[in-house]
């Protein structure tokens, strides 16, 4: 009998790359209505408190998953291989060894976890009217549900390695609603934080559980090598290979993650919940502009295999205009509407001051300005030569929100986090990509980054000054926004007769010439 890998070889791969893309895009806008739906009637239910608590918890626990080691993307990529060639032996030994893995890091986490408990009390902020034993209960779930999240899921690895990643999120889809509902249901009858946790965990393991068994249904002749044992030498490779991608992964998640708690600490656990709407919102857009940059993932290694040095730059100036202007728009958007959107959501007493607003908008700015060096440097996988770059940004982060932090408050820890990448992932992770790849120094990729700063800064200023005579209301949220955005579009005709802005125009038709070429091949193939 034929393998179901082999089978799905013969079928069309774009027809998949299709359906994760377009299931990748709306998992990801019901994901937002959902979880804005589900913290509007949290927030109103539960209180400010209890968002604090929410925010601070996911916080920990997210430091908490550097245990994971990146173990995720290592078992993928050396998935693809034996899933190419059919090897369900080979498969499995994989997913045996990573099953041992998976266990192990859960047990870690929850020794980690369980560490952690003690020092709660110093985290959580005195303003706090929660008592000791629910803090620690509250917490105990939120461990849990993490613990409940490394069960079982090294399966999910052959559903994406195999091109199948929109049947996880379908899924997603399907456990998030059940999840949401049941929350929300529970939230107007019984408003109890324990619960809502709880309903969150019992979801995660019951997702786990039905994609464990979707993928013995799919691929049913794993079962006959359960007891195959991948070759130490294997072992070791992975092992190799999973401590450089710790080194790298601390960075990234303590980077990304310690401001929840330094807030906690030095401000209060209140304005933890407060930042964590905003946050949420800056997730979500990041999110979005996201599909845009894992949609380019693969055109852009395309255009390396090529092995065209000049080609390469050419797509990488033209994406760093692209990225530019959105990081523009975006910014100016959260600069100009933020807390008009807070004010209307959850009512003007959930607001930070405009300082505060201003300082995220910048943070957003230079982080989506730069996700172009981000795609480019996963396509030339130079994780190694960025992993102390991530943690001396880690270390500085902490340090300056430490010490900012109780000069300027919430201020501070923000403006740290901003500082911390500037002095080292933002000056020379360029310098990195451009010698390792380029082979010239990154000059004009600095003189870039200055100009659009320049640029946001003049921006923000001039529709600040505007936005003050726009009264407070719908309407005059969404003039905000088309101004601005009639704004950029007038600000993109200064670099009409630029060649980057030509090359823009070039790549748009070319791209959608490839794909519509790509489609009449494939519905030839498909008919023949």
């Amino acid at each position: 009998m034929k393998s179901q890998i082999i089978k799905n070889k013969s079928s069309s791969r774009k027809v998949n790359s299709i359906k994760n893309a377009l299931w990748g895009v709306f998992a990801q806008f019901f994901q937002l209505l959902i979880s804005f739906i589900c913290r509007t009637i949290f927030i109103r239910k539960l209180g400010v408190e209890i968002l604090g608590i929410n925010g601070l918890y996911s916080s920990i626990l997210t430091v908490l998953s550097i245990a994971e080691l990146g173990i995720g993307n290592i078992l993928l990529f050396n998935l693809y291989k034996p899933i190419k060639n059919g090897d369900m032996a080979k498969i499995e030994q994989f997913l045996n060894y990573y099953k041992k893995l998976y266990n192990i890091i859960a047990l870690v986490v929850t020794i980690a976890g369980l560490i952690v408990m003690p020092f709660l009390k110093f985290i959580i902020s005195s303003d706090v009217s929660i008592s000791n034993t629910d803090i620690y209960v509250y917490y105990g779930i939120f461990l849990l549900n993490s613990i409940f999240s490394y069960l079982l899921c090294y399966k999910q690895a052959i559903i994406n390695a195999d091109q199948r990643n929109y049947i996880i999120k379908i899924s997603n889809i399907i456990f998030d609603l059940l999840r949401s509902g049941l929350q929300i249901a529970f939230l107007f009858i019984l408003p109890s934080f324990k619960i809502y946790l709880i309903i969150a965990s019992v979801c995660v393991l019951m997702q786990n559980l039905f994609l464990s068994f979707v993928v013995d249904k799919l691929y049913p002749q794993l079962k006959q090598y359960k007891t195959l044992s991948l070759p130490n030498e294997e072992k070791s490779e992975i092992k190799k290979n999973l401590f450089n991608t710790f080194l790298y992964k601390i960075g990234v998640v303590v980077l990304s993650n310690t401001d929840a708690i330094l807030i906690s600490t030095i401000v209060s656990t209140v304005a933890v919940g407060l930042y964590s709407n905003y946050n949420m919102i800056v997730t979500a857009v990041t999110a979005i502009i996201n599909i845009l940059v894992m949609a380019l993932y693969a055109s852009v290694g395309d255009v390396i295999a090529e092995d065209d040095k000049k080609k390469v730059l050419s797509i990488f100036n033209v994406l760093q205009f692209v990225f530019a202007f959105l990081a523009v728009f975006c910014a100016l958007c959260f600069a100009t509407v933020f807390n008009d959107f807070i004010t209307f959501w959850v009512g003007s007493e959930y607001l930070f001051s405009t300082t505060t607003v201003l300082i995220i908008s910048f943070s957003f700015f230079f982080t989506t300005f730069n996700s172009c060096l981000w795609l480019f440097r996963e396509n030339f996988g130079l994780f190694k030569e960025v992993r102390l770059l991530m943690i001396s940004a880690a270390i500085l982060n902490i340090g300056f929100s430490i010490l900012l932090g109780y000069l300027w408050g919430i201020d501070g820890i923000l403006v740290a986090t901003i500082i911390a990448k500037f002095l080292t992932i933002y000056i020379f992770e360029p310098y990195i990509l451009y010698k390792k790849v380029f082979e010239k120094m990154p000059w004009w990729y600095y003189i870039r980054m200055m100009f659009y700063t320049a640029l946001v800064v003049v921006s923000i200023a001039l529709m600040m000054f505007i936005s003050q005579y726009i009264p407070l209301s719908i309407c005059g949220f969404f003039l905000k926004i088309f101004i601005n955005g009639v704004y950029c579009v007038l600000l993109s005709l200064f670099f009409f007769k630029t060649e980057v802005f030509r090359q823009v125009i070039i790549t748009i038709k070319s791209i959608f010439k490839k794909s519509k070429k790509n489609t009449v091949i494939e519905e030839r193939r498909i008919q023949n």
